[in-house]
Order: structure tokens, then sequence, then C-alpha cells
């Protein structure tokens, strides 16, 4: 019996022009028929083209074209649309092997040597992240506005960090969670197909699924900043005494204090600190303080980093900067934001964007024993992007190999969150929510006495402002 092979595609959405867009105050609510439409767990795994699959792997060829088509629908605008694709200058490929990720060897057989592919766009635009096998419903993985990404050679910047291991995490349960299912998975689908034999034409009916872009779930980018913790942002920071004479002698502003001064400095609030009235209109007119030509609104934005750092006791270091941030939620309050901290939860975090409030999200990446975790990293989630998965009914001449689309159903089902990761805007972009809800695999680690470096699971939590 021959099988078609139904291609996974992504499709621009038809209406470009309806591309969401808020007012300060609107409200954003989930679409009417989310709730409806949103795919059961049975639903979602069942996956017609990896059940039919004689291989998993995505062929590098079919890879790239994904990720061309995936940033131009993540990440451009609809001016950029219009112009030439990105070209793909180069290509790194994610292994099996490369995660602190523990587990036993037989779950080890079920995987796949090309995990994913990381295609870095020319002229450093960006890059976009490609799960290579498709008992993972979610192709793409993260597509990145600037810059590119070298494999095997650790970021200084460590979201990205999070973020490559996340991944792992993610597409690893995924593919599991898929062969334990599969038998039961096959009987749906047999059970399926045999009601949709039609015997008089020898024909078969059979379902296959490809991802479009929804232009009226989107929220943008809230934030209109992306600052960092190097020159001029630490010009009111602690001198490194060891570098007195140098340009950039000054010591981190660390990640809690760039992430909270950009949510203040969105919120315009407070008003004043430490003895300096803020301008957050001159101080966020551009994206970058080094393009900001007053020397008064850098002094400001140095100055608000400063002060959130001595609010959250900041230990100052020349080449990194740290706090638990004990005093920040009170201190918050004090300033009249309503404050809640929480794990984090796809929902609630829609939620909150939908009504402009942008994230803080946290998490610690050691853990010395159930008490005490430390060394993390802060950052903010400012935006999102909601895909859909349409199903489509295909009738197949068995005899011909010919196949024509029937009928088709849309569900919501993938979710993107954009990504402010506080390091003068390096790697921000979208990616997949998957790859932050990682606190269900925590039984992975059972018993293991070493934990991953950059495993951010430990005190994973959301803080989300209003004000």
């Amino acid at each position: 019996m021959r099988l078609i092979d139904l291609k996974m595609r992504w499709v621009l959405f038809v209406s470009l022009s309806a591309l969401y867009s808020c007012e300060k105050n609107e409200v954003v609510e989930l679409p009417h028929n989310a709730e409806s439409e949103e795919l059961s767990e049975s639903e979602s795994t069942l996956n017609y083209k990896a059940l039919y699959s004689q291989h998993h792997t995505m062929g590098i060829d079919e890879a790239s074209e994904l990720a061309v088509d995936a940033a131009r629908l993540l990440l451009d605008n609809d001016e950029m649309r219009s112009s030439q694709p990105r070209e793909i200058s180069n290509v790194y490929i994610m292994r099996k092997g490369e995660s602190g990720l523990r587990l036993g060897t037989s779950e080890e057989t079920l995987l796949p040597d090309t995990m994913a592919y990381v295609f870095n766009f020319a002229d450093s635009a960006g890059y976009a992240v490609i799960c290579a096998d498709d008992r993972v419903g979610c192709p793409v993985l993260a597509c990145v506005e600037n810059g590119s990404l070298e494999l095997g050679v650790e970021s200084d910047n460590p979201g990205i960090n999070i973020f490559l291991d996340n991944a792992q995490v993610f597409m690893k349960r995924s593919i599991l969670k898929f062969e334990q299912e599969r038998d039961s998975l096959a009987k749906v689908a047999e059970d399926e197909n045999k009601q949709s034999w039609d015997k008089d034409e020898l024909r078969k009916v059979i379902k296959g699924s490809y991802y479009l872009v929804l232009s009226d779930v989107y929220i943008n980018p809230l934030l209109k900043t992306a600052w960092g913790q190097n020159r001029p942002y630490n010009n009111e920071c602690p001198i490194c005494e060891d570098r007195k004479n140098d340009l950039d002698n000054r010591k981190k502003v660390g990640c809690w204090a760039v992430a909270v001064g950009q949510v203040l400095a969105y919120h315009k609030n407070p008003k004043s600190m430490g003895g300096c009235t803020f301008d957050y209109d001159g101080m966020t007119s551009k994206k970058h303080a080094n393009d900001i030509s007053s020397a008064s609104y850098k002094y400001q934005i140095a100055k608000l980093l400063r002060e959130v750092g001595s609010i959250v006791d900041m230990d100052y270091g020349c080449k990194h900067s740290g706090t638990d941030a004990e005093n920040l939620i009170p201190w918050l309050r004090k300033k009249g934001y309503d404050v809640l901290a929480t794990r984090y939860n796809w929902r609630t975090v829609y939620k909150q964007l939908g009504l402009h409030h942008p994230i803080l999200m946290h998490g610690k990446r050691s853990q010395h024993n159930i008490f005490y975790a430390e060394n993390g990293h802060t950052w903010v989630i400012d935006g999102c992007k909601c895909t859909k998965t349409q199903y489509e009914t295909y009738r197949v001449d068995l005899d011909e190999g010919t196949y024509e689309i029937t009928s088709s159903v849309t569900k919501y089902i993938d979710y993107y969150l954009h990504i402010n990761w506080g390091w003068n805007g390096d790697n921000n972009g979208y990616f997949a929510e998957g790859c932050f809800d990682i606190m269900k695999y925590d039984s992975l680690d059972e018993g293991s006495a070493q934990l991953n470096d950059y495993n951010y699971k430990y005190e994973q939590e959301i803080i989300i402002l209003a004000d």
C-alpha cells in the first residue's frame, strides 16, 4: 500500500492587513471561538503525518524552506513581506547528545541523532530554529530578529542558553510521549480510516495538517526598548577598581535591573527616584540608549537602572551582577502597582499581554538542595503570536497515488512568546511557548546528583505588574 507523504507547510494568512493592533487601554480577549475550537490532548497528539511516516526526520531542504517562511510570518511587517525573502548563510545541527537531559538507554534509542536545525540568515538578519522530527507537533521552535547563533559555543547571553536547553527537553519529551502512545493512536487512526473507506471507488480518507499564523491573534511587542548591562546603561553603577581608566569601567547593571527598568519605563511609574525626575517619553524614544542624542535622557536611563539595583539589593560585579530581588514586590506595591507572582501559565500570560502588561519572568540555573537554588536570569515577555493548525481530510486514490482535499477544520494549537532578554536586543524574537513550560518535566531529573547548569526550571516564576 502506498501512503501519501503529507508535507507540513506554513501558509501566510490571506488578510495581512488585519494584523493585530491595540490602543493603550484596549482589552484584548481570546477570540470568541478559541475555547470551543481548542484541541483536546488526544486530538493534538493524533499526528497523522508522524503515524504514517516511514522515517521521522525532516530533510534540511524542507527545513530551510520552513525557516524562511516562518521568519516572514513571525518577524516581518507588511512592507518587509513584500520584499525579497531572507537568504540562509549557514546552518548548524542540534544533535541528541547536546543537552544535560538524562534519559534511560531505551529512551535514547527512540530519539533521532538530528534533533533540530539552526538556520542563520545572511546579513545578521536573525535565525530560525526548526525541529527536525515530525513527532514534535510544533516544528518552528524560534525565530530571532537579528544576529546569528553558533551551536557548540555557549552564548554570553544566558537567555538564549535557557531556550536551547529547554528546547531539547521539549523535543525529547514530545517524541517520547508520541512513542508511548503510538499503538493507541494508530488504532484510533485505523478506526477512523475504516469508517471513511469508499469501497466502490477503492479510495481511502486520511488526514494531514499544515500550520498558518493568524493575523487576528497577534499582540505586538509592548516594549519599545532593548536595553542592556554595559555603557551607557551602567554609567551610574559602581566603578571597577581594576580598570578605572578604561572607557567601560563600570560594573554590570544586572539582569533584574534591566528587566524591571524596562517595564517601569513602559508603565511610566514611578515619576522620580533618587532625586531624578524621569521623562519616560524621551527615555524610550529610541530602542537603544546609544541612539538617543540627549545626554539628559541617557543619564535618566542609567539613573533608573541604578535605583532599581539599589531597591533589589544588587550585588554588583565587573563580570556579572546578581540578586534574589526579595525586596522587589513590596516596593512595587508601595509605588501603586498591583503585583502577582505566580508559576508560569500560558493562559495567564496571554490574558495579561492582552491587557498591555509586559511580564517579568525569571528562573535559576542550578539547585544545591530542595531549599536553595542560585545563578539565574530575568527577562521580559512582551508580546505573542498564535498559530492554528488546519486539519485537512484527503481522499486518496490508492491505485493512482493521487489525492484531493475534501474538507478541513481549523483549531488553535501553537503559541509563540516574544522575549526581550535584556541583552541589548540580542536574541530577541519569538519562541515556542512549550519551551518555557518545563515544570512538568521535573521527574526526568529525579535521582540526579548533578543537574544541567542551564536548567532554569528551578524557581521559575512570572511577575505581573498592573498600574
